[in-house]
């Protein structure tokens, strides 16, 4: 009797066992169809990647976040890279970003306003020399582009404007402008060669030959002090996917 109580519980612990792994070790199943337990695969959490805050975002740290949580890595620098302007100079840096098909597109834009300026219409704020990067995304460099708001009286968003441009004195250089087509107050580098030209020769300037920058317009001048853009442009041309 004793013998056969012993058989029969080493009977049961093997069908328990057996049983026991058949239920844990089964397939995933998102539902049950059969009457047995169902169990749901659980899906990660996304992976933790490292992005930099330089430039008007910080002082070379570098921050990571959970992939999983953000939609592109452009997003993410945004949010935890926030610009600062407090090193900038005179010259103030925003951004905004956009989804086109789906996809995060960011702007970027260094704005200067006139250190002097005499045209024949009086704003109540100063001219602004622009500079814009907008169509980056994670895959992708933007189009970069240089321009003037608050020049003149305001156009119907079509024509071009001639100028002429110069640095610290120097050489006058002749640009083709043309009006914006969604600020009726500005004009814009008729081709991104000539923006990439103007910021090779603002990047030429330096403690030692000054700042000075003059635009001669249809119906004015502008000056401006491009002092701190090595604070302001240089970062947003380097994030926008471009070097010099």
């Amino acid at each position: 009797m004793r013998r056969f109580v012993v058989v029969f519980c080493g009977l049961a612990l093997v069908v328990f066992m057996a049983t026991g792994c058949a239920l844990f070790n089964d397939t995933a199943r998102s539902e049950s169809k059969d009457g047995r337990p169902a169990r749901v695969a659980i899906e990660p959490q996304g992976i933790f990647v490292e992005t930099s805050c330089v430039g008007y975002r910080g002082e070379g740290g570098s921050v990571f976040y959970n992939k999983y949580e953000h939609t592109s890595s452009i997003a993410a620098r945004s949010q935890l890279c926030p610009i600062s302007n407090d090193s900038s100079g005179s010259w103030r840096v925003s951004e905004d970003i956009s989804i086109d098909a789906d996809v995060d597109t960011l702007r970027l834009i260094a704005d200067l306003e006139a250190a002097r300026y005499s045209i024949s219409r009086s704003w109540p704020v100063p001219p602004k020399l622009r500079v814009i990067c907008w169509d980056r995304t994670d895959n992708a460099p933007g189009s970069l582009g240089v321009g003037l708001s608050h020049y003149g009286p305001p156009h119907n968003f079509a024509g071009t404007v001639a100028s002429m441009y110069s640095f610290n004195g120097g050489q006058w250089h002749s640009v083709e402008m043309f009006a914006s087509d969604l600020e009726a107050e500005a004009v814009w580098f008729s081709s991104e060669s000539s923006a990439r030209k103007f910021l090779r020769e603002m990047m030429k300037t330096n403690e030692e030959t000054g700042f000075g920058l003059a635009f001669e317009i249809e119906d004015g001048s502008i000056q401006f002090d491009v002092s701190g853009w090595e604070k302001a442009v240089k970062p947003l041309l380097e994030e926008c996917g471009h070097t010099f």
